[in-house]
């Protein structure tokens, strides 16, 4: 996955973020739905962050270029979660707080043994990669929810 692709992609979400909230008084979607979703995606994008941190830790020993590009994916997601955090309001705090809990979870269930990463992958492998892609489509699922 090339990397460049990716960082467009990511910043085409917050062109769609800026673009919601500017006309989120327009419409007739309530801002607490919009901050809602917006807080859902958020988590997401940390669950991808933590995700995303732990593949590298097993990748990098092996492939070590394979962990550079892991790498530069978590910081440009790093960048839009902190971003949409800071938009809602949440603290640094909350943010990396979250990410904390995710990857203390995720080793948990990992064991904390790369050889269990399979058990990560098959819960988060396709969630992040739409988040990636296609992050608008994440957005809109959660706008849609009663």
């Amino acid at each position: 996955m090339a990397t460049g692709g990716i960082a467009v992609k990511l910043a085409n979400v917050s062109a769609l973020i800026v673009a919601l909230l500017a006309l989120a008084p327009a419409t007739s979607q309530p801002d607490e739905q919009l901050t809602d979703a917006l807080n859902n995606v958020q988590h997401d994008m940390s669950t991808c962050i933590a995700y995303q941190m732990l593949v590298q830790e097993c990748v990098q020993k092996q492939d070590p270029e394979l962990g550079v590009e892991y790498a530069t994916l978590t910081e440009h997601l790093i960048r839009f979660a902190v971003e949409i955090g800071s938009t809602i309001g949440m603290t640094e705090d909350a943010m990396t707080s979250r990410i904390t809990n995710e990857q203390g979870q995720m080793r948990a269930l990992i064991q904390n043994n790369c050889v269990n990463i399979s058990s990560l992958s098959s819960r988060h492998a396709l969630r992040c990669k739409q988040l990636v892609e296609d992050s608008d489509s994440v957005l809109r699922e959660y706008l849609s929810r009663d």
